[in-house]
């Protein structure tokens, strides 16, 4: 399922049937990721390549992590792919 948020429903809790969440917003948004599950994949694509200035920031959930860290603003990327492993968090590839 592909999914585009824009940045009147911030902060965005990505869903079970989430793949790829594209990012169209003239504001500051957060992603609200789920738990974790080994394997999973998350697609995160600035859409509108707008965030150096309109910062997307992905939250994990709970104690889990983004590389041992507790958040990631995707600045400057365009996309971001995430893996998921369940009890750890997310991982960029």
């Amino acid at each position: 399922k592909y999914s585009k948020v824009a940045h009147t429903v911030s902060p965005y809790t990505i869903l079970s049937s989430d793949i790829v969440i594209r990012v169209s917003a003239g504001a500051p948004t957060v992603l609200l990721l789920p738990v974790a599950t080994d394997g999973r994949i998350l697609v995160i694509k600035d859409n509108g390549s707008a965030s150096a200035v309109n910062t997307i920031t992905l939250t994990p959930n709970g104690a889990e992590t983004i590389d041992g860290g507790a958040a990631v603003i995707t600045v400057p990327y365009t996309s971001l792919t995430l893996v998921g492993e369940a009890g750890v968090g997310w991982y960029i590839i």
